[in-house]
This record gives structure tokens, sequence and C-alpha cells, in this order.
């Protein structure tokens, strides 16, 4: 019995990056879940309309995104600040969306290592 070693290789390689891919969409849907969490806990509170449309979905290309699904034109603004709607001084900016993103690219570094053993 021969063996094909190119065709081995090439098949060890496929199962290998599919459980990889796997393991990664896992880690994604796992942090996006918390990172909801923690942008309705961290947003900035006069309603709760705001903090509370936190979502997460997959988009077209199967890339997962958080996004706002009714008070998304609000985000830049409280994140970055702006100026008044009638002119004068300007409105404060209210971080809370990059801290929360740094915290998650860190965490989504360190559980790649963890879950691959890289």
């Amino acid at each position: 019995m021969s063996y094909n070693l190119e065709s081995e290789i090439a098949k060890a390689l496929s199962n290998f990056n599919e459980e990889v891919a796997q393991e990664i969409g896992d880690i994604v849907d796992d942090l996006s879940d918390k990172t909801v969490a923690k942008l309705k806990g961290a947003s900035p509170k006069r309603t709760g309309d705001y903090g509370d449309d936190w979502d997460s979905k997959l988009n077209k290309r199967g890339e997962r995104v958080i996004y706002q699904p009714k008070e998304y034109r609000i985000a830049h603004l409280l994140e970055f600040g702006h100026a008044r709607r009638n002119g004068g001084r300007n409105v404060g900016a209210k971080p809370h969306i990059k801290e929360i993103e740094s915290e998650v690219i860190k965490e989504f570094e360190s559980e790649i290592r963890r879950r691959l053993g890289t």
C-alpha cells in the first residue's frame, strides 16, 4: 500500500484549518456576547434607550458585527463629542466604545493563544 505524501499533508492541513476556523468562530461568538453586555453597562444613561440598544449579528460576509440597530446615529456623537444643535459650546465626549474595544482585542488575542496553544 503506497501513500501519496502530498495528499496526506494537504488533507491534514485542511482538517487543521477547519478546526482553527471553528475555534476562532466560537471565540468571536463568546466575546461578542460579552462585548454587548459590557457596552450596555458602560453606555451613557439618559433615557436608557441608547445603552439597551446594543446587539450583535452576522453580516452578509459572515463577519460578527456589534452595532446599534435604532440609536446608531448618536454613537459617534457620544464617543467623540459634538457641537450643540444651535451653535455655542461643544458637548463633551463620553468615551465608552474605544475602551471596551481595546479590552476585547486583548481578550481575543489571549483567548486564541490559550485555546490554540500558541
